[in-house]
């Protein structure tokens, strides 16, 4: 069987060689495949691939149905790359490369491919095509390759380096495992880090001491107890303790190893020691502080303190297990309560680090950060122009008034300058269009026509505005209006459900009804007495001081404050006179 492949086509032939009773043999050709080569452009060593697996359906298609028994089968392919996916048994290849390689190694075995060169691969003619004339080339596809007419001696040779290369395309990457050994050491490392509870810790430690009682009683001869098992009841109190002070010994020999060598040696602590100013004394195999209150009847830990590191792991757990159990208090509070058993070097700076870290604590403590407010706005930062220029309008309410014996509801119309925080209140009856456009009227004829409003997204706010509009136009096509009734005002309003960016009069809105809560309480006012209310309210609001009133004496005091009768009386105030406007509020 040769096989073989190009770009255009690929291909396999299969020949059959007999031999008669007197040995001479005869070659010719049996089968041959053909195959366009995919639209889809592929490799060259893929075609050769797919050209071997031609070669063994070939092969299955001509033993079953030849009754000639076959003694010997060979595979051919001038493909090393072939070769080298055949022969592979260890590298793992992609699904492409795979499937096919399974069919072939389910028919075939390694050793029964070879190499032939491409002069002398009769399938070239399948991939490659052929000239009719060229009979040369017609007798080695009918009759195979030169080589076949001799004998297995005279063959190309078996070619033994078909590897794959590293590099190939085909290969799927392989994950290295690196394993790596060292010595078990039980340390802070290893037990001692993989807790961040310390209860947990705690039994821990206590479950293995008791498997350690185990093994003892088990497997020493002088205290061998015959049936021994490790107990499953409960770990006790003491069991707990005995952990406590096993964690406390490790983490002390891991810390302060010279120390406590100077001490089981009955030697002073060297000078440079951070523990010098404590006088360690080890109590237990424990060091503990020392000091004059040894013939004291408190409690041995309040009288000689357990030393602990201020960078260990346990201190940071133990110290994060007091912070919860006294419902996460402050730094000093739970040093004072570890100081009742404990002392820890640079106690609060180690105790402000672990409560830093605590989650709860940041989630109920922590402030909210700030909002970054944008630029301000153009009309809040035009100082040469008259107030009321520009103009913020909202509505507050309601009130209730009487008249005779009925109770109607009254509303409030604020108008502030954005530029200079002055106050305009006019009482609408009712929150129609209409009322609005009256309330409105009335402004503009005190305070001026302003050249743009900003206010809500308010329905009648909308309309109104619609209606203005309506009304300039119809003054424009009668040519009834004078010069400044033809200039149309700007109207602004801000997105819905965005009241924050009124907050400007808003503010105001606030200081307007706490004035009014605090005036009449629970009375019940009529039109005129309301009116006048408001009016009052209007002036308070515009005697605001320009500046906060602070309580250092070198700070400038603000001036007087200024009757509210000088805010935008005339109409317009001249752009020359900017002592008006420097008189109005902020």
């Amino acid at each position: 069987m040769f096989s073989d492949s190009s770009e255009y086509a690929y291909g396999s032939s299969v020949y059959l060689k007999v031999y008669d009773a007197k040995g001479h043999s005869k070659c010719s050709l049996v089968i041959g495949k053909s195959r366009l080569a995919p639209i889809r452009a592929i490799s060259i060593p893929r075609l050769e691939l797919a050209a071997a697996v031609v070669a063994v359906k070939l092969y299955q298609i001509v033993i079953e149905e030849l009754d000639v028994k076959i003694t010997e089968r060979y595979f051919w392919t001038d493909s090393m790359i072939v070769l080298g996916y055949i022969r592979n048994e260890t590298k793992r290849f992609k699904t492409f490369v795979a499937n096919r390689l399974s069919i072939i190694h389910e028919v075939t075995s390694p050793h029964d491919w070879r190499h032939v060169p491409s002069k002398s691969n009769p399938a070239d003619i399948a991939s490659r095509g052929v000239n009719p004339q060229e009979t040369e080339k017609l007798d080695i596809w009918l009759n195979g390759p030169e080589f076949l007419k001799r004998n297995e001696s005279g063959w190309p040779a078996q070619v033994s380096n078909a590897t794959v290369n590293e590099y190939d395309i085909e290969l799927k990457p392989q994950a290295s495992v690196l394993n790596t050994h060292g010595k078990y050491n039980l340390s802070t490392n290893t037990l001692l880090s993989k807790f961040s509870d310390w209860h947990k810790l705690q039994n821990a430690v206590a479950w293995l001491l008791r498997f350690k009682c185990f093994l003892i009683e088990k497997y020493l001869p002088q205290r061998r107890r015959l049936y021994s098992k490790v107990s499953s009841k409960p770990l006790s109190v003491g069991e707990i303790k005995m952990a406590q002070t096993a964690i406390f010994k490790l983490v002390q020999t891991e810390a302060f190893e010279n120390e406590i060598s100077e001490l089981k040696a009955q030697r002073p602590v060297p000078s440079s020691s951070p523990l010098k100013r404590l006088c360690p004394i080890l109590k237990d195999n424990v060091m503990r502080v020392g000091g004059r209150l040894a013939m004291s009847d408190l409690h041995v830990d309040a009288k000689h303190q357990i030393i602990l590191p201020s960078s260990h792991h346990v201190t940071r757990i133990l110290i994060q297990n007091c912070h919860e159990k006294n419902a996460h208090m402050g730094p000093v509070h739970i040093l004072a309560m570890l100081r009742q058993k404990y002392w820890i070097i640079h106690g609060l700076q180690t105790v402000k680090s672990v409560i830093g870290r605590c989650i709860t604590c940041k989630r109920q403590l922590q402030r909210p950060e700030l909002q970054q407010m944008c630029d301000l706005p153009e009309e809040r930062l035009t100082p040469d122009k008259a107030p009321f220029t520009y103009v913020g309008v909202d509505y507050f309410g309601p009130m209730t008034v009487k008249s005779g014996r009925r109770h109607l509801k009254r509303y409030g119309c604020i108008f502030t300058c954005l530029t200079t925080r002055a106050v305009h209140i006019e009482i609408a009856h009712s929150l129609d269009t209409d009322s609005f456009i009256c309330a409105l009227q009335r402004f503009v004829s005190r305070r001026g026509r302003p050249e743009k409003i900003f206010s809500d997204n308010g329905k009648n706010f909308v309309s109104g505005d619609r209606v203005l509009r309506d009304s300039i136009r119809q003054f424009n096509q009668s040519r009834l209006a004078k010069l400044c009734q033809q200039q149309e005002m700007k109207w602004h309003f801000n997105p819905p459900y965005a009241s924050h960016m009124g907050g400007i009069w808003e503010r105001l809105v606030r200081s307007t009804k706490r004035a009014i809560k605090s005036v009449i309480g629970e009375q019940l006012l009529n039109d005129e007495a309301l009116l006048t209310l408001a009016t009052e309210i209007e002036k308070i609001l515009n005697d605001r001081p320009i500046t906060q009133a602070t309580f250092n004496e070198r700070s400038p005091t603000p001036p007087p404050p200024t009757k509210s009768s000088n805010i935008g009386t005339p109409a317009r105030t001249p752009a020359g006179h900017k002592d008006k406007v420097l008189k109005c509020r902020i």
